[in-house]
């Protein structure tokens, strides 16, 4: 069974775990955390492109319909890291902790 396959970036549920995990190396590059989020999800719009190409070719209906995944899954991806951020918050750890 493979983990990571050019047509699972190509799911929702793929691409968001793919962005999750260059936002994370993102924030090593980048220290200015406004910019993470949004430089993670060019990151995923232009995978998921390459993986659309590779795997479906480019048409104007493909390449909206990677748009649009890739615009979900970042948001996705983004909003999860942010309830995890503030309920750690709200147990007293984490850099969001009111301690």
């Amino acid at each position: 069974m493979e983990l990571l396959t050019v047509e699972s970036l190509l799911t929702l549920a793929g691409m968001s775990a793919f962005i999750a995990l260059v936002t994370q190396l993102i924030k090593r590059i980048i220290t200015e955390s406004r910019w993470t989020n949004i430089a993670a999800m060019g990151v995923g719009l232009v995978v998921g492109l390459l993986a659309t190409l590779i795997v479906r070719g480019l048409t104007p209906q493909t390449v909206l319909d990677t748009v649009l995944l890739a615009l979900v899954a970042g948001a996705t991806s983004s909003g999860i890291y942010e309830a995890i951020s503030n309920l750690r918050g709200l147990a007293g750890s984490g850099p969001r902790a009111d301690v």
